[in-house]
């Protein structure tokens, strides 16, 4: 059976490659031995896509190839390395060679001593081969279009541009966005755990690395070690659930920014918390009439995309609530500056209109559209008046709920609804009870989907648990992946 040949760099800032193919045991003896491969130095022997596993089955190679970087961050103290943990910042799209880069701030001293650091960026993303099937006019389009669409034609020309968009990535990716996903992924993650050694997997998945990490427990549990997966999604949930957890994680997250605001004296939305939820619905109200004029040459003014995607994002993280706020009394005075840089960093826009190649919006297409199955156009178009009704200023942020993966011509994953990851061991899942992008609701989930999932949440808002402040988080997770002390489920920090 054909298998695959890893390397990686010693040095803790510099990236090298992975590859597949035939020469694995070469690439093991250098693994285990003192020679590594050279900083950017490239395996000829590159990954390809898999079909089948690689626990014993046949591989089936086909098409295109790939070559799969990684960076490792050595234990800081080998006498005492417990084995290697693989890191997944999820996205999906993100980076994990910085994600590795900087785990001084991601992970505290104990586990940095216990563990080598390795961070990878995913197939077709980052360093990996990216698949740039985007332009940088798709990206723009993406939020220059009116998502609460007023009438049919309104409607006709966002939900074309959509499946547009969708349909010229596949094109322009080729047969190489048609494997980035993460089903694809996880078999890459346990070939790369059986060339550092290591009988099991040590993983830490953050967002959208939660549901790599679910489905490589589903598909190899036996070769499951200490897993974290935190502020996560669940492969079982249903368009409905998600919707439920979505609406549930943003008002909880916009209740705390607000009740933070208006006990301030600069609070751009007055002293009144209703009063403060309502300005912000007019204000999408009058943009979607008036867009916000800028200063800058490349973007004129916005409109409610870009809006209500720089309100969204400023509620990832307390850090940006200070940038809300002053954004939110800049756009009631009809500019919208301050919200636009802040959306333009976090894709990774520039000033002349370019996309850093890079940025996660290449990737979402891609592996959302492999990893989910095609939602109902009726019951999309129901939930949307619903939420009109029952949650107005969630309606008015996302806009009109529809799919743009009905177009996507490669397979899709078909989940299963079952319970995952029947004979893994204990899986640590934990989640701040106010969390916009990956809500409470979700994370709870994937800890009763799991057979042994272990929940703990964090009485915390913003988007990730560990080592963001909660020191009894802190503390249960270190004891977990450092000790192997495995906490009672359902525990409150």
């Amino acid at each position: 059976m054909a298998m695959s040949a890893l390397a990686v760099a010693e040095l803790s800032d510099q990236p090298v490659y992975v590859g597949v193919g035939s020469s694995s045991q070469n690439m093991v003896e250098q693994w285990h031995g003192t020679a590594f491969v050279q900083p950017y130095q490239r395996v000829r022997d590159t990954v390809r896509f898999l079909r089948a596993a690689f626990a014993g089955e046949r591989v089936t190679f086909h098409g295109d190839t790939f070559e799969v970087a990684l960076r490792k961050v050595p234990a800081l103290d080998p006498s005492k390395k417990l084995g290697t943990l693989f890191l997944n910042p999820g996205g999906p799209g993100a980076s994990g060679l910085e994600y590795a880069q900087f785990s001084s701030f991601v992970f505290s001293n104990a586990v940095r001593t216990a563990y080598d650091i390795v961070g990878f960026d995913p197939r077709g993303i980052g360093q990996s081969d990216a698949v740039t099937c985007l332009s940088d006019e798709d990206m723009d389009l993406l939020f220059e279009n009116d998502p609460t669409p007023d009438d049919d034609t309104e409607r006709a020309k966002l939900l074309g541009d959509a499946n547009a968009i969708t349909e010229r990535c596949a094109k322009s990716g080729g047969e190489r966005a048609l494997h980035m996903s993460s089903t694809e992924v996880a078999r890459d993650l346990d070939v790369m755990r059986a060339l550092v050694g290591d009988e099991r997997l040590n993983f830490f998945g953050v967002s959208y690395g939660t549901f790599l990490g679910a489905l490589y427990a589903d598909r190899f549990p036996e070769r499951v070690g200490r897993f974290i997966l935190d502020s996560a999604v669940s492969p079982n949930q249903t368009d409905q659930q998600e919707l439920g957890y979505d609406v549930q994680g943003f008002e909880s997250s916009m209740d705390a920014f607000i009740e933070w605001c208006v006990s301030r004296d600069d609070c751009a939305l007055g002293t009144d918390a209703d009063g403060a939820r309502d300005r912000i619905a007019a204000l999408l109200d009058d943009v979607d009439r008036r867009p916000l004029e800028t200063s800058r040459g490349d973007i004129e003014s916005i409109g409610e995309g870009w809006l209500g995607f720089a309100i969204f994002m400023c509620l990832y993280s307390e850090d940006y609530w200070p940038t809300l706020n002053k954004g939110l009394a800049e756009a009631l005075d009809g500019r919208g500056d301050i919200l636009l840089a802040h959306a333009m960093t976090i894709v990774g826009r520039s000033t002349s209109g370019e996309y850093d190649t890079g940025s996660y919006l290449q990737a979402m297409i891609p592996v959302r559209c492999a990893d989910w199955p095609a939602s109902s156009p009726d019951e999309l178009a129901a939930q949307s008046r619903r939420t009109r009704t029952e949650h107005p200023l969630w309606s008015r942020m996302t806009g009109l709920q529809y799919d743009n993966c009905g177009t996507w011509p490669g397979e899709v994953r078909k989940p299963s609804g079952t319970t995952l990851g029947k004979g893994a061991a204990p899986i640590l899942v934990i989640g701040n009870l106010r969390d916009p992008a990956t809500p409470i609701g979700g994370t709870k989930q994937l800890a009763a989907d799991l057979a042994s999932g272990i929940l703990v949440t964090s009485d915390h808002d913003g988007h990730g648990t560990y080592y963001a402040g909660n020191s009894c988080v802190d503390s249960i997770v270190d004891s977990y992946l450092v000790k192997g002390s495995v906490p009672a489920s359902d525990q409150a920090c």
